[in-house]
């Protein structure tokens, strides 16, 4: 026990001097004049247009050290300041390439997730994180974006039953039973929608499926689908454990697993997690050390609160207010 104790207090140590240095960096991109986004990927995207017209020439070191910084906190490989300017040119160029976006999607502003890193959504039961994540793919289908659910608890019926509703109420402003569902699907403007859906999303009934399993099925349908950038876990608990399995343990380490893959791939994975009773992300710890954004959401009557708790890379705004159709469950 003590070489773990050992360990683990030379791991906070780490974290804080990267905290003390990043906070370093930030203060002198200030005084320079640079700071006004809050985060530190923001100035640096500030100080390189500066740096690139020739101005602040002096502030190179300042961006050697932060690029530094950035590598190191695993969301892009060790870079140079000329790989980091065509990272932040390629974005420029196509903003869908590098990055997922929910900018003015459901009212959520300026918000987006790095690709390669996950994204991991917390809520109590009944409190609609799988809402959010049906909300998110519904988004994506009307937009034409390609990506792959992994449900482990809906079966393919419900999930286009529930996709249905929400486009009728989209549609029509009205909303329907979900067993009145199935009586649209002839129309041709919802059965054209059913087939963008299948054509742009691949569904997986992933009930009983190891954290193996479930990524070999993302790996598959990326294999159909080139265009494949996002994939939804829906949800981390659902995932059965072995006879031999200890809770906490297994699900660090599926977590794990998520994550190494997700870099693999060079996708955004949406995990979607329960809460336990204090509010804290139900073994977790493993994911939240890597995601690019994580969310914790609670339904108040016609309302969802989402809560950003860890976003390393994204503006300020930590808490977002949505409206919400309860019968449908669309964000409006």
């Amino acid at each position: 026990m003590e070489h773990l104790k050992q360990e683990r207090n030379q791991l906070l140590h780490q974290i804080e001097s990267s905290k003390r240095r990043l906070v370093k960096i930030e203060q002198e991109l200030y005084d320079e004049g640079i700071m006004e986004d809050p985060t530190l990927i923001g100035a640096l995207e500030k100080a390189m247009k500066l740096y690139e017209r020739g101005k602040f020439t002096s502030i190179k070191p300042l961006l050697e050290r932060g690029i530094d910084c950035l590598s190191s906190d695993r969301f892009y490989k060790t870079i140079t300041i000329e790989e980091f300017a065509e990272i932040l040119r390629k974005e420029e160029e196509d903003p869908d390439s590098v990055r997922y976006k929910f900018t003015d999607r459901f009212g959520i502003k300026n918000l987006s997730c790095p690709y390669g890193v996950p994204m991991v959504i917390g809520g109590k039961p009944k409190n609609r994180k799988t809402t959010f994540a049906m909300n998110m793919i519904f988004d994506d289908i009307n937009r034409e974006s390609y990506g792959v659910f992994i449900s482990l608890e809906m079966k393919l019926s419900d999930i286009l039953r529930k996709l249905v509703q929400m486009k009728v109420f989209q549609t029509e402003r009205i909303a329907i039973p979900i067993e009145e569902v199935p009586r649209r699907f002839k129309q041709p403007e919802y059965r054209l929608f059913i087939e963008r859906a299948l054509d742009t999303w691949e569904f997986v009934e992933a009930g009983g499926f190891s954290p193996d399993r479930i990524t070999g099925s993302i790996y598959r349908a990326i294999n159909k689908r080139p265009k494949c950038r996002v994939a939804v876990i829906d949800y981390l608990q659902k995932i059965p454990l072995g006879k031999k399995d200890d809770a906490r343990t297994f699900y660090m380490g599926a977590s794990r697993h998520f994550t190494d893959r997700c870099k693999e791939y060079e996708m955004m994975f949406l995990i979607v997690s329960q809460l336990n009773n204090e509010g804290g992300y139900k073994e977790t710890g493993a994911l939240l050390e890597d995601a690019g954004l994580a969310m914790k959401i609670e339904a108040q009557n016609s309302e969802v609160r989402l809560e950003v708790s860890s976003a390393r890379f994204l503006p300020s705004q930590t808490e977002m207010i949505i409206p919400i159709d309860t019968y449908s469950g669309l964000f409006l």
